[in-house]
């Protein structure tokens, strides 16, 4: 499954429904995905792609805004000035998050309880790896 992740300044934003819309680079999703939501380094839950499209930067406004989380267009430029500088075209990518009860620490979504150094040494062990692997 395909992962969002978030710094975890918008983890409060994210769990109340105030920020459904991320500005990205690129789109590695498109509507009707299912995605891991991850913010401060843990999985908070999953999320179903709504829309996904292609914008210049000149096309952002404040209902973009809004639906991302800002109180204003003009913080809402500013942050995503400082992400992509340089980039005039981005991504518009809409989502409807289902956080889970407790978020959950990557190793620990995919691994459970296992002791991460002996996984590790089993894969090393493993025939399905290169020598350069």
């Amino acid at each position: 499954m395909k992962h969002l992740e978030f710094k975890e300044k918008y983890l409060e934003k994210l769990l109340k429904g105030e920020k459904r819309i991320t500005v990205r680079k690129r789109a590695y999703v498109k509507p009707n995905d299912t995605v891991y939501v991850h913010c401060g380094g843990k999985i908070i839950g999953k999320a179903k792609i709504i829309d996904v499209r292609k914008v210049k930067r000149e096309e952002l406004n404040e209902e973009i805004a809004k639906k991302d989380g800002f109180n204003s267009l003009e913080d809402f430029m500013d942050e995503i000035k400082s992400y992509y500088p340089d980039q005039n075209e981005l991504y518009v990518i809409e989502f409807m998050l289902e956080p889970f009860e407790r978020h959950i620490m990557p190793n620990e979504f995919y691994y459970g309880n296992s002791d991460l150094i002996e996984i590790a040494k089993r894969a090393l062990e493993s025939d399905k790896l290169s020598e350069r692997e």
